[in-house]
């Protein structure tokens, strides 16, 4: 990063102040002149009344109906949310740590692969092992056909 540079936008900052508190910046409606007798508003004011409102309690919200089943079903999650709410990502299974195990050793064998290609210099005997590993996958797992006796 050479350089940053920021820019204010004025127009957002006048619409902001616009839609959160009319009265003091929504201009005059038409047909009336501003008062010259308008209320002094402090800085806290302000901020207090650009803060968000908290929710209204969860009777307002729902009906009584709703609110005892809604209710009920969190007793029997115990506490837990059900896998399409919950922000923590499941376990991972033997199959998928296995195929990411494999993802690796390929991604690793690629990478002698490649500075072969580029004629970088000798591959050390890990690096030879994992681009025939990268290259034929199979061939580790294969019995020997030969066998000493």
């Amino acid at each position: 990063m050479v350089c940053t540079k920021r820019v204010y936008n004025d127009r957002l900052l006048m619409f902001l102040l616009r839609h959160l508190k009319p009265e003091r910046y929504g201009g005059a409606p038409a047909g009336r002149a501003p008062s010259d007798q308008a209320p002094e508003l402090t800085v806290e004011a302000t901020l207090q009344a650009m803060e968000p409102q908290p929710p209204a309690p969860p009777g307002e919200l729902l009906g009584p109906g709703t609110l005892k089943h809604e209710l009920q079903i969190a007793d029997i999650a115990d506490g837990t949310l059900p896998h399409f709410l919950t922000e923590q990502r499941p376990p991972k299974t033997a199959a998928r740590e296995q195929a990411e195990a494999r993802a690796a050793e390929d991604a690793r064998g690629a990478e002698p692969w490649d500075k072969l290609q580029r004629r970088e210099g000798e591959l050390s005997r890990r690096e030879f092992a994992d681009m025939c590993h990268h290259i034929d996958p199979a061939a580790g797992a294969e019995r020997s056909g030969k066998r000493y006796r």
